[in-house]
């Protein structure tokens, strides 16, 4: 069962232990899953800040590219 977390919640620990990221467009929000070994988590924001969470995603030295789905 998928886990839906916050803006706050979404860390470095949580990218370090992300295999994919899927992105979609559910109404007027984008919709991120990050797959993990374990859990999938989900996490909606709204069209502003989707670049606040993809620098996020970005600045990780994990170098993990999102899928549009």
């Amino acid at each position: 069962m998928p886990k839906e977390i916050t803006f706050e919640q979404l860390n470095d620990a949580l990218l370090d232990r992300t295999i994919e990221i899927y992105q979609k467009k559910s109404g007027d929000d984008i919709k991120y899953k990050f797959r993990t070994k374990g859990m999938l988590y989900t996490l909606k924001v709204p069209q502003d800040q989707v670049t606040k969470v993809e620098n996020l995603i970005s600045s990780n030295s994990k170098s993990l590219e999102i899928i549009p789905v």
